[in-house]
């Protein structure tokens, strides 16, 4: 029997001395996979067109345009206006954002917990044994300081949409010995988290609906540096390969994607999250590229054996929930900001 050579630890002169490889910018894809990338991204582009129009209830603004107005009378600390004298104040007097800070003070001190109620005879065992877990799950995720965070966005933007999600967790420990070699030992952790999506970046099926679940899908949007993308989604088989506008090397870029890229900048991936719920699909665009195709044969490019991703979660909804500050329309998304509400009264104080 051989005796297997001990596992030396790389130092940080050796790892220096390493060459790097750099990732060849064409990215293998069958007809189909195309296919399905150019048709995601066009209903994407459906969706985002929708939402960008102006409403009504924005006062004749984008949604975009509403929440920078919006941040805007919460961060700002100077006010300009027309007409101003050099002996006027320019002084942004910050009522808005003290009151904002206040009042989602007051509500983060009285957060609601979920509670399990049993009915019947012989399940106050089994109730108590949820109701810890799931006080145990809360303070393990952090859940007063997310709910914090997401209070003072839907004052300030008016809306909060929140990403229920799942994730394994790899990590090694290492035994160093005193020979040099090295024990590992893989631990895999499975947790459930809450993560705010920025509300910019969320693009519903359409606004016209009471709430999310009511939507036939939902796509999120994330902007990424090369080396943000590839850390957070290297497990992907083409994950290595998706090109940005700085090292594409492919002449026949299709529009689409070339459009993407041009729009986010150099060295950037664009990450689009798509729901379907209706068709039961779940697709990941990186710039313009179909990122999680379920292949039966590594690398085929037999259609048969090439699947759509459907839904990860059992219930089949769309893994997000949002609450508003203040609604604004019988069957309307998004809500109205406390900063909009304040708007009028802030510009007479700075006036004063």
């Amino acid at each position: 029997m051989k005796d297997k050579k001990p596992k030396l630890i790389k130092s940080l002169k050796d790892k220096a001395g390493e060459k790097e490889t750099s990732p060849i910018a064409v990215v293998p894809e069958s007809h189909f996979e195309f296919e399905v990338a150019q048709n995601a991204y066009n209903k994407f582009k459906v969706w985002r067109d929708h939402r960008d129009q102006r409403f009504a209830y924005f006062d004749d603004r984008t949604l975009v345009e509403f929440i920078e107005d919006s941040v805007h009378q919460y961060v700002t600390t100077v006010y300009e206006r027309e007409g101003l004298e050099d002996w006027q104040a320019r002084i942004n007097v910050p009522v808005t954002r003290n009151k904002i800070n206040n009042v989602s003070g007051r509500a983060i001190q009285s957060l609601p917990i979920g509670q399990v109620v049993g009915k019947g005879l012989g399940k106050g065992r089994r109730v108590s044994i949820i109701n810890n877990l799931y006080e145990h799950s809360e303070d393990t995720t952090e859940y007063p300081l997310i709910m914090a965070e997401a209070i003072t966005e839907a004052m300030v933007k008016g809306t909060a949409i929140l990403f229920e999600g799942h994730a394994k967790d790899v990590s090694i420990e290492r035994d160093i010995k005193a020979d040099g070699t090295v024990k590992e030992i893989k631990k895999v952790k499975n947790r459930l988290y809450t993560e705010i999506v920025p509300l910019e970046d969320f693009y519903p099926s359409t606004v016209f609906s009471r709430d999310i679940q009511s939507l036939t899908g939902a796509a999120w949007r994330e902007v990424l540096t090369r080396d943000e993308f590839v850390n957070k989604y290297g497990k992907y088989e083409k994950a290595a390969y998706i090109p940005t506008q700085n090292n594409v090397t492919d002449s026949t870029m299709p529009n689409f994607r070339d459009d993407i890229m041009a729009s986010v900048g150099q060295g950037l991936v664009m990450v689009i999250h798509m729901y379907d719920v209706v068709a039961d699909e779940f697709i990941i665009l990186a710039n313009g590229y179909w990122l999680n195709p379920i292949k039966v044969t590594p690398n085929t490019e037999d259609e048969t054996k090439i699947f759509i991703s459907p839904n990860p979660y059992k219930h089949k909804k769309l893994p997000f929930f949002s609450f508003k500050f203040q609604p604004i329309g019988v069957k309307f998304l998004y809500g109205n900001s406390m900063s909009n509400v304040l708007k009028e009264s802030q510009e007479m104080l700075n006036v004063m």
